[in-house]
C-alpha cells in the first residue's frame, strides 16, 4: 500500500501514486490504442489508489452534472455522476453527486493558475457539510485539497482529498496532485474538443436528415399536386373551350350547367391549396396553439352545422350522442373544429348516400373522447396503419376521391399539438370509427406550499405535475386525480393541481383533520384505499410523497359518484400497490423541477419520460399491470431480496419498456420476420428505455436493469451480450415475468397462449435464455397464486403464437 510516512514523503515499494493508476488501468485493459484511458475508469482509479493513502480519509472525482456528456461523451447510465472511495471500504462506489455540488465547484473557484492547481481548505468542514458529503468523512478530515480540472473555459471536473492532517503536512500530497493534473488536465482538454466535433457532426448528421426528407417531401408534393390538379384544370380548360365556341350561339342551353362545373372544379382547387396550406403552417409551426377551457358540445355542433349541406346532398343522417356531463377542455376551438369537419368530411367523402354518421364523445381517464363513426365499407387492414401519413389515401393516387392525401395528416398533427391521440378502428365491412382523446382541462393553485417554487420554475412546476397527474390517472384507469401538498408550515393540506375534478376543488385550503384518508397516509406513509361505501369522496388510492424520507404531499387517484351507472367500480389491492410504486415517479419527476433548478431542455426530457409511460400503457406493455407488478415482487421476495430491492424492482418494471415506444410501430406491428436493420432498432431500446427514464431513476443500479433485461444467460442476448451472473439479479427476474405476460397477453400480430403452455415455454428455455432458479421460482409464485390456479388464458396451443420471437429472441 502507498502511504505517507511521519515526515511526508511516500512510503511504499512504488512511492509513486500517479504511475499506479496507469499501472493499474493497464492491468483493467482500460488504455486504449493510443494509451489513453478513459475518464470515468481513469477518475475510479485515482480515487482508489489516493484514497489507499494513510493520510486520506476519502477521496472522490466529482464531474459537473451539465458538462458530464462532455466529459464521458455516451454517458454510461450504470455509473453515476461520482466516484467515492473510503478509508472503511475496499473499493470504491460509484454514487450520487453531494446534494449542492454547486458549492463544490464554487470552492474550486476562482480558478487556480495550472501550475498550482489544487486548493487548500482547513477547518472549514461546514462548508463541505453543506455540499452534502456524510458527516462522519467531514468530521474525520482536518484539512482539504481540490483538484479543479478545466474544460471548454469552466471548472467540469474536481478531485477532493479529505486529510486526517493539517495542511502544512500535505506537500508531498500536493505535489502529487500537480502531477497529476499534468496528466488529467490535457486528456479533459482533447475530450471536450472531441465532443465538440461530435456534437458538430451530429448536427450536421441531423441537418443532412432533414434536407433529405425535405427533398423527400418536396418530390413527392410536387408529384401528388401535379396529379391532383390536373384533373379539375382540364375539366376546367375542357368546358371553357366550349363555352367559347359557342359564346355566339343563341339558345345555349348547357351553358348553366357548364358553368356549375368550371364553379365546382375551381372550388375544389381552392380547397385543395387551402389544404396543402394548413399542413404547412402546422407542420412548420406556424400557427401557436390559443388554448381556451370550453365545453366540446359546442365545438360539435358548431362543426354539424357547418357541414349540413354537404350532408343534406347525400342525404345523410348526423346523430349526435354527448352526455350533458362531460368534463371540460382547455382546447384551441378553431383547430378542434378542424378536426371535427375533416374527419366528418371523411366520413361522408367513403359513406354511400343515405348513410349514417355519428359523432359521440364519452369521459376517459385523463381524456375525453371524441368519436366519428361512418356506416361506410370501412378501411382495408392493409391501409389501417398508414392512413395517418402525408400524402397517403386508401385507394392509392388513382383513387377516384378528391383531396390530397393531407386531411388525416393534419388531424393527428392538430390531435398531438393538444397533447392527445388519435385511434382508428374499421371491422371488416361495417365502417370505419375515428376517435381522438383530448386531455381533461387542468386545474392549478399558485399558493405557497411545502415544495417551494418560484416564480421562474412555476410554468415548469405546472408542466410537470400536470404530465404526472395525467399519467397516474391513465395507469390507473381513473376519471380524477388530484396533487395534495403540505403547505410550508405543515399545519393544511393544499391541492397544487387537479384533473376531472370541479375547480373549486383546488382553491380551498383543508385542514389536517378535513380529509382523513389524508390524514391516515401522513401518519401512517403508507398508500390507502377507500370505497364508495366507506369514503363519502367515492373509491380513491392515495399515496404519499417522499422528500428526503419526509412525506411533503400526497398523489390522489379517484372514481367520484358522478360516474355513469355500472361505471363506479373499486379500486384492487393491487392497484394500491401499484400506485404506491409510481409515486416513486412523480415525487422524482417534481423534485428535478423543484431542487436542481431544472432547465428548459431536462424539463423537456422528464415531460418526455412521463409521457413514455402514458404511451406503454395505451400500447398495452404488459409488465406495468398491478398484477404482473404484484408477481415480480413475490418472485422477488423469494429469491432473498430485501424490502428495498423488491420495491425498486417493481418500480423500475412499471418504468422498463417506455423504449419500446421510440420503435416504429411498423417494426412492432410487421407480419412476418424482422429485417436486420428492424433488430437492429428493437436491440436498441433497452438502453434507450434507460436513457428516456433517466429523470425518474435515482440509483444507477436501476438504470442496469432497464438496459439490461433482454439479456440472455447464455451471452446471446442484448445489447451488451452479458452472461450468467454478470447480469444484474432483477434484470434476470424482470425478464422471466416479462416473458411470461408477453406469451399469455395477445398482440396485433399474434394470439395470446394458455398459463401452462407459456410455462412450458419458460421451461424449455432455462439455462440459454432465462436463468433456471428464477424460473423455478417464477413458476411456485404462480401455482401459489389464487388468481392463476387451475386456470387458462386463452386456452390455445402454443404452436399458435410466434412465442417469444420477436419480444426475447
Amino acid at each position: 500500500m502507498a502511504a505517507y510516512g511521519p515526515h511526508n514523503t511516500l512510503t511504499s515499494s512504488r512511492d509513486d501514486p500517479v504511475a499506479d493508476v496507469f499501472r493499474r488501468l493497464r492491468q483493467r485493459s482500460e488504455l486504449g490504442r493510443s494509451g489513453q484511458p478513459d475518464l470515468p475508469a481513469l477518475r475510479e482509479e485515482v480515487v482508489r489508489v489516493f484514497g489507499m493513502l494513510d493520510s486520506v480519509v476519502f477521496a472522490a472525482a466529482v464531474v459537473c452534472a451539465e458538462s458530464r456528456r462532455l466529459v464521458d461523451g455516451e454517458v454510461d447510465r450504470s455509473r453515476a455522476g461520482c466516484v467515492l472511495h473510503e478509508s472503511s471500504y475496499d473499493r470504491p462506489r460509484w454514487v450520487d453527486q453531494p446534494r449542492r455540488p454547486d458549492l463544490l465547484f464554487a470552492g474550486a473557484s476562482p480558478e487556480p493558475a495550472y501550475d498550482q492547481p489544487t486548493v487548500v481548505h482547513e477547518g472549514e468542514s461546514a462548508w463541505l457539510e453543506r455540499c452534502g458529503w456524510p458527516q462522519r468523512l467531514v468530521r474525520a478530515c482536518r484539512s482539504w485539497l481540490l483538484l479543479p480540472v478545466r474544460g471548454w473555459g469552466r471548472t467540469v471536473l474536481v478531485f477532493v482529498l479529505g486529510s486526517d492532517r493539517p495542511a502544512v503536512e500535505n506537500a508531498g500530497l500536493r505535489h502529487e496532485l500537480d502531477r497529476l493534473h499534468d496528466l488529467v488536465a490535457p486528456l479533459v482538454a482533447a475530450r471536450c474538443e472531441c465532443e465538440a466535433l461530435a456534437i458538430e457532426l451530429r448536427g450536421v448528421k441531423t441537418e443532412n436528415e432533414t434536407l433529405t426528407r425535405l427533398n423527400r417531401l418536396q418530390r413527392k408534393f410536387v408529384t401528388v399536386t401535379s396529379h391532383e390538379f390536373k384533373t379539375p384544370l382540364t375539366s376546367i380548360t375542357a368546358y371553357v373551350e366550349v363555352l367559347q365556341q359557342h359564346l355566339t350561339t343563341a339558345g345555349q342551353t348547357d351553358a348553366d350547367e357548364f358553368l356549375r362545373v368550371i364553379r365546382e372544379e375551381a372550388a375544389r382547387l381552392l380547397r385543395m391549396a387551402d389544404r396543402f396550406l394548413d399542413y404547412s403552417r402546422l407542420e412548420f409551426g406556424f400557427r401557436l396553439l390559443k388554448p381556451r377551457v370550453q365545453p366540446l358540445a359546442f365545438l360539435v355542433d358548431h362543426c354539424a352545422e357547418a357541414l349540413n349541406p354537404q350532408l343534406l346532398a347525400k342525404r345523410m343522417e348526423l346523430r349526435r350522442n354527448l352526455p350533458a356531463d362531460l368534463p371540460l377542455v382547455e382546447v384551441d376551438g378553431d383547430l378542434v373544429k378542424q378536426v371535427l369537419i375533416n374527419l366528418v368530411n371523411n366520413a361522408v367523402k367513403y359513406t354511400p348516400s343515405g348513410g349514417r354518421i355519428t359523432v359521440a364523445a364519452a369521459e376517459d381517464a385523463a381524456t375525453v373522447r371524441v368519436s366519428v363513426s361512418d356506416t361506410g365499407a370501412g378501411i382495408p387492414p392493409e391501409d389501417m396503419r398508414r392512413i395517418f401519413q402525408q400524402f397517403y389515401r386508401v385507394g392509392g393516387e388513382t383513387s377516384s376521391e378528391d383531396g390530397a392525401g393531407l386531411g388525416l395528416a393534419i388531424v393527428k398533427h392538430i390531435v398531438n399539438l393538444h397533447g392527445g391521440f388519435i385511434q382508428v378502428q374499421s371491422p371488416p365491412r361495417r365502417g370505419a370509427t375515428f376517435s381522438f382523446h383530448l386531455p381533461k382541462v387542468l386545474w392549478h393553485n399558485d399558493v405557497p406550499t411545502a415544495l417551494a417554487v418560484d416564480d421562474e420554475k412555476r410554468a415548469a412546476w405546472r408542466l410537470v405535475a400536470g404530465r404526472c397527474l395525467k399519467m397516474i390517472a391513465e395507469l390507473h384507469e381513473a376519471r380524477a386525480a388530484a396533487l395534495v401538498l403540505l403547505d410550508p408550515s405543515g399545519g393544511s393540506f393544499v391541492v397544487d393541481a387537479a384533473m376531472g375534478l370541479p375547480e373549486s376543488y383546488c382553491r380551498q385550503a383543508r385542514s389536517l383533520a378535513a380529509d382523513p384518508q389524508w390524514l391516515a397516509v401522513l401518519c401512517s406513509g403508507r398508500p390507502v384505499r377507500s370505497q364508495a361505501e366507506t369514503d363519502p369522496a367515492g373509491p380513491r388510492l392515495i399515496a404519499p410523497l417522499q422528500r428526503d424520507a419526509s412525506i411533503v404531499g400526497l398523489i390522489q387517484v379517484s372514481r367520484p359518484h358522478a360516474c355513469p351507472p355500472g361505471r363506479e367500480v373499486g379500486f384492487g389491492a393491487a392497484e394500491l400497490d401499484q400506485l404506491g410504486i409510481l409515486s416513486n415517479s412523480v415525487a422524482a419527476a417534481l423534485a428535478a423541477v423543484t431542487d436542481h433548478g431544472t432547465a428548459a431542455p431536462d424539463v423537456n426530457r422528464i415531460v418526455d419520460a412521463l409521457e413514455a409511460l402514458t404511451r406503454t400503457k395505451r400500447n398495452n406493455i404488459p409488465t406495468a399491470t398491478p398484477q404482473a407488478l404484484r408477481l415480480l415482487g413475490a418472485t422477488a421476495r423469494r429469491l432473498g431480496c430485501d424490502a428495498i430491492a423488491v420495491r425498486q424492482l417493481q418500480y423500475v418494471a412499471a418504468l422498463h419498456d417506455a423504449g419500446m415506444v421510440q420503435v416504429d410501430e411498423d417494426i412492432l406491428f410487421k407480419q412476418g420476420r424482422l429485417s436486420s436493420d428492424e433488430w437492429d432498432e428493437v436491440d436498441r431500446h433497452p438502453e434507450q428505455g434507460a436513457e428516456l427514464m433517466s429523470p425518474l431513476l435515482w440509483t444507477p443500479e436501476m438504470a442496469r436493469i432497464i438496459s439490461s433485461h433482454h439479456e440472455r444467460v447464455d451471452g446471446h442476448g442484448f445489447p451488451s451480450g452479458i452472461r450468467g451472473a454478470e447480469i444484474p439479479l432483477g434484470a434476470r427476474i424482470l425478464a422471466v415475468v416479462d416473458a411470461f405476460f408477453a406469451l399469455v397477453q395477445p398482440r396485433p400480430y399474434r394470439d395470446g397462449i394458455g398459463v401452462r403452455e407459456a410455462v412450458a415455454e419458460l421451461r424449455a428455455n432455462a439455462g440459454t435464455q432465462f436463468d433456471a432458479q428464477v424460473v423455478e421460482t417464477f413458476v411456485a409464485v404462480l401455482d401459489a397464486d389464487e388468481v392463476f390456479t387451475g386456470g387458462e388464458n386463452g386456452g390455445r396451443d402454443a404452436s399458435s403464437t410466434c412465442g417469444t420471437a420477436r419480444e426475447y429472441r
